[in-house]
């Protein structure tokens, strides 16, 4: 019983991680994507 427990929790713990990684991708690529529009914009 403990040790479905932990797996569970191990489980969702990697989920999250994956979660937070993929959004914090698509958060610098839209920050580049925003910082290059307005470089261009400015010249």
């Amino acid at each position: 019983m403990l040790g479905l427990v932990i797996s569970l929790l191990i489980i969702a713990l990697v989920v999250i991680i994956n979660d937070i990684r993929i959004m914090n991708n698509n958060l610098t690529r839209f920050c580049l994507r925003s910082s290059a529009n307005g470089l261009i914009y400015n010249q």
